[in-house]
């Protein structure tokens, strides 16, 4: 028994010398630096009093280091070299758009480095992390606009700071922990970038340099016959004026990533009435059906609310642009069958001024005139005209009121002497069975001032004034085709000399070669424009209009309401046949004007500049005896005209 106890002693002494840590040498090689630091933290082990004067330890975060690594796609070239901290990525000074990003933070720290970037055509897309692909590859589409952050400690121990350099505007300022840097809603590319990590303790100020440029609002129209236009933004004009083009649809969007909330929306349609409120690109109106949008009203909900208002106006046919109002009251018309043609849309920031362009009518129901959600009486101003509202906000639509024709300035202006001093000056050629035609009209008033005859006459020449319209409404497509000096010499020789070739050279270019189809592609302009006396087919063998037309379209003209306006007056102004209006005003008055004669046909239409205000004046004459005669009487009723109207002005 003594025997076995021996035995057992001698075996668990043997075991716990076998396996102690100093004599394990043929299982685990120390070495000697390992073994210095074992017996120093026995030694600290075995004396208590160690741990007291033993110093704080740091945190071991604070000596962690993190290597940041980015890398581009650039146009033509292909992936660059990765860059390293603040290193350029991309090109500058080369045109060369970055297509695609990828960035990567080496460290032992916990946390990724996330990034998104807006792309062409797509728009803003997901995160990616850690050296995924951010953009596109191979598609030819150009960055413009990137966010980078950090995540975990990783963001806890480094601020992540960049900046890229954008077409047109060169480098922007540093952005920093997920802003937005770069441009959105412009099409600038995104050309070369910036990026560093800085320890959060020591970042380094960034400059108040602007980080990210981007529009407030974006707004695209479906128009009659062009469908949907390119997007409009920050107040530009979206639609069309001059071309009596109704608006069909709307969409609309917030595109500023930093404005928080949503743009809301509705439209009052033709047949329809007002439509359910659509927003954040949703489409209002009607689209395929040729129903037009008369009225909209735009609010702002969210944060956004707070912050800004939102500003809009409308131009509404015969009326022109009326006045801006804002955050939801209404813009356009209703219950007048008008359409809206074109719109403007502006963000305002509330601390700043508010919008007035100078007219005081937003909104027509009917009759009644508003302004905001207020009824307007008296004198109002429209597109720069006035109209007359009574004292129940309705506007006066009669040409004359106690008498009188209404001024666009509110001036009373008996026209009833001038028509009858004109009446006796050629009562006695109408005896002889001569038909002579009137017409007058003041710039800004707001009808008709004075009309007699108004009835289908021979045009002659005139005509050229439609054809002359009709070709600049076709202007750049028959440059194209026939070359610009070709199509500007004949307008010149047409209008200023009064050319039949050029005339007839420009209806085969309006016709693609026959001058048949040229005539019938004037007359469609004529109707779609509301000249529709001008051109009638019951009188389609000869060239036909009305001094009523004829004298709108000059005021249309002075007006700009049509694309190229301006040219065309110009070549009115430098009209060589002067001989029968302007020769019966003062030598000292400008005037530009187109004739038109035959065997015995005798007319002239102008745009007299008069010191006190311009107006415009057609005279026609049909079946004249005498040409030279017809000639002079023209010249006499311009000077009666002239002479009258500065006496009453």
């Amino acid at each position: 028994m003594k025997r076995l106890k021996l035995f057992l002693l001698f075996c668990l002494f043997m075991f716990f010398y076998i396996g102690s840590p100093v004599h394990a040498q043929e299982t685990e090689i120390i070495s000697d630096d390992t073994t210095e630091e074992i017996q120093q933290l026995d030694s600290k082990n075995m004396d208590p009093d160690t741990t007291q004067e033993q110093p704080v330890e740091e945190d071991p975060l604070s000596e962690t280091q993190a290597d940041l690594t980015y890398q581009t796609d650039v146009q033509s070239a292909g992936w660059q070299a990765p860059r390293s901290t603040d290193q350029v990525a991309g090109t500058i000074g080369k045109a060369k758009r970055i297509e695609a990003l990828k960035i990567y933070v080496a460290s032992s720290l916990e946390g990724s480095v996330e990034y998104r970037t807006h792309v062409q055509n797509i728009g803003w897309t997901g995160w990616s992390r850690d050296g995924q692909l951010s953009g596109s590859s191979g598609k030819g589409l150009r960055l413009e606009a990137v966010q980078i952050r950090l995540t975990e400690k990783l963001a806890e121990m480094y601020v992540i700071q960049y900046r890229v350099h954008c077409q047109d505007y060169g480098w922007l300022g540093w952005a920093a922990d997920g802003q937005y840097a770069g441009t959105q809603g412009y099409g600038k590319r995104m050309e070369a970038i910036q990026i560093r990590l800085v320890k959060r303790e020591s970042a380094i100020p960034v400059s108040d340099r602007p980080i990210f440029y981007a529009p407030y609002i974006r707004y695209q129209t479906h128009v009659q016959t062009y469908g949907w236009q390119n997007p409009k933004i920050d107040g530009q004009m979206a639609g069309t004026t001059g071309k009596s083009k109704r608006l069909e649809a709307i969409r609309l969007n917030l595109v500023d990533p930093n404005l928080k909330g949503h743009i809301q929306y509705r439209t009052h349609v033709q047949s329809i009435g007002w439509q359910d409120w659509k927003q954040d690109g949703q489409l209002a109106g009607t689209t395929g059906k040729s129903k037009q949008v008369e009225a909209i009203q735009i609010r702002l909900d969210g944060q956004i609310a707070e912050d800004y208002d939102v500003y809009y106006r409308g131009h509404v046919k015969d009326y022109g642009w009326l006045e801006w109002t804002s955050n939801g009251m209404i813009s356009g018309t209703t219950g007048c069958g008008k359409q809206m043609e074109s719109l403007q849309i502006k963000l305002i920031k509330k601390t700043n001024a508010k919008l007035n362009g100078g007219n005081t009518v937003s909104y027509l129901n009917k009759n009644t005139g508003y302004y905001g959600n207020t009824i307007v009486t008296g004198w109002n101003k429209i597109n720069q005209s006035f109209y007359y509202f009574d004292s129940k906000g309705n506007m006066v639509t009669r040409q004359v009121i106690d008498g009188y024709y209404l001024m666009a300035n509110g001036k009373r202006l008996d026209l009833s002497g001038l028509k009858k001093q004109l009446q006796d000056y050629i009562h006695k050629h109408q005896l002889k069975g001569e038909s002579w035609s009137f017409s007058l009209l003041i710039n800004q008033a707001d009808s008709m001032m004075c009309s007699m005859n108004s009835h289908s006459m021979p045009a002659a020449s005139v005509i050229k004034l439609f054809v002359m319209a009709t070709v600049y409404d076709n202007y750049k497509p028959l440059c194209k085709k026939y070359g610009k000096s070709n199509i500007d010499n004949n307008l010149k020789s047409m209008i200023t000399v009064s050319d039949n070739d050029a005339w007839g050279y420009l209806l085969r270019c309006l016709g693609g070669g026959k001058r048949s189809k040229g005539k019938t592609a004037v007359r469609k302009w004529c109707v779609d424009h509301g000249y529709s006396d001008t051109l009638r087919i019951e009188t389609w063998k000869e060239n036909n209009t009305t001094v009523n037309d004829v004298t709108h379209f000059l005021e249309a003209l002075y007006q700009k309401k049509y694309a190229y306006s301006s040219q065309m007056i110009s070549l009115l102004n430098h009209q060589t046949r002067t001989w029968k209006i302007p020769a019966g005003l003062p030598s000292s008055v400008r005037s530009g004007n187109k004739t038109g004669e035959l065997d015995n046909v005798q007319n002239d239409a102008a745009i007299i500049y008069a010191p006190k205000k311009t107006y415009f004046l057609t005279i026609m004459s049909n079946k004249v005896k005498d040409g030279y005669h017809a000639i002079g009487m023209i010249r006499k009723m311009s000077s009666i005209t002239y002479k009258y109207l500065q006496k009453r002005l």
